[in-house]
């Protein structure tokens, strides 16, 4: 089916056009962007676009998102909006599965905070901690609010991080360099958080190269130009080279954009452990051994295997109908282990 290969730079000055024009209002304005924005991150066809709305031809909103719609935007502004309240609502539901651990709620706070506050934040941690899953929730449970959210390519080039940025931003790309970063500074406004993540990428390896300046120089231009929010995540390297690195003297303007620059713990927190726990049943305290196991799963793979483990604890217990507990947690990891052994050898 065909998908939408309508540019994000396109729709944003057509909506412009309209709003400056008076044809539409700011609510207006703010629907059919957050519209291209939800359709675009689901990946929607055209006809999957057109039919939510209720219209069985995709020139309607093809011509509502390049401004040649013609007759009033009232009914189709009115049938956005039937969506949204919809995916707001589902929005809410997909918490129920997710665990709000203290990690969740300090990244939560640091996006909020950015946004609002159109500042460039800092977050670092050398573990496995669950930064990803918290901003890839931090998107599902905001769906009214637009989130740039894309990963720091290994050890990037400048072009390579742009053709990145340029994706994310639904931004066509393009040979030439200039228009790529005019595409990705027209796409963003005031009311745009930017999360990028796996940041310490720019360093390793890097050496003297000027990759790591020119990037982290353009995110500063792209915050100064549209206002919008900025959050850098990535370990404890990238906070070192920020403010302790060769080049710490160069990025001091990039940091003085905020005030807030947070360190996560470089281990899972015990209450968190404690909680994730809870919601698979497993209520009693971890013995000696069940201890021990906890962190070094936590050390060596980080909260998610953590999770997974626990998973299985409580699937395991089920099928001997009795309550979860941290033997079945230790039971289920040397079941594991087993059946990972066994797979290597088959391999």
């Amino acid at each position: 089916m065909a998908q939408i290969n309508i540019s994000a730079t396109t729709v944003k000055t057509a909506i412009d056009g309209l709003i400056q024009s008076g044809t539409i209002t700011q609510e207006g304005y703010d629907s059919i962007w957050w519209y291209y924005n939800h359709c675009q991150a689901n990946d929607w066809s055209q006809s999957r676009a057109s039919r939510e709305i209720k219209k069985s031809s995709w020139s309607t909103l093809y011509r509502v998102w390049t401004g040649t719609y013609g007759a009033g935007y009232e009914s189709i502004i009115d049938s956005i909006d039937r969506v949204k309240i919809i995916v707001e609502q589902r929005a809410k539901l997909a918490t129920i599965d997710f665990i709000e651990t203290s990690v969740w709620h300090t990244i939560s706070d640091v996006c909020d905070n950015a946004l609002i506050g159109q500042e460039i934040s800092t977050i670092h941690s050398d573990s496995q901690i669950g930064k990803t899953t918290a901003f890839g929730q931090y998107v599902k449970v905001n769906p009214g609010k637009r989130v740039i959210l894309f990963r720091m390519p290994s050890v990037p080039t400048f072009s390579m991080f742009l053709n990145e940025f340029a994706a994310a931003c639904y931004v066509a790309r393009a040979t030439n360099t200039n228009q790529m970063r005019q595409g990705i500074l027209n796409s963003i406004d005031s009311r745009t958080l930017v999360i990028i993540d796996e940041t310490h990428q720019l360093f390793l390896g890097a050496g003297k190269k000027s990759a790591p300046v020119a990037i982290l120089e353009f995110l500063r231009e792209v915050h100064d130009a549209t206002g919008c929010g900025v959050v850098i995540c990535g370990t404890n390297v990238l906070n070192d080279e920020l403010t302790r690195g060769p080049r710490a003297k160069i990025f001091r303007q990039l940091m003085r954009r905020g005030i807030i620059h947070v360190q996560l713990p470089n281990s899972t927190p015990k209450d968190d452990i404690k909680l994730a726990a809870s919601k698979f049943g497993i209520i009693d305290k971890p013995d000696k051994e069940a201890f021990k196991l906890i962190a070094d799963i936590d050390s060596d793979y980080g909260f998610g295997i953590l999770l997974k483990v626990m998973k299985a604890a409580s699937t395991l217990a089920g099928k001997k109908s009795t309550t979860p507990t941290w033997d079945h947690f230790v039971e289920a990891w040397v079941i594991l282990q087993k059946l990972s052994r066994k797979n290597k050898e088959e391999q």
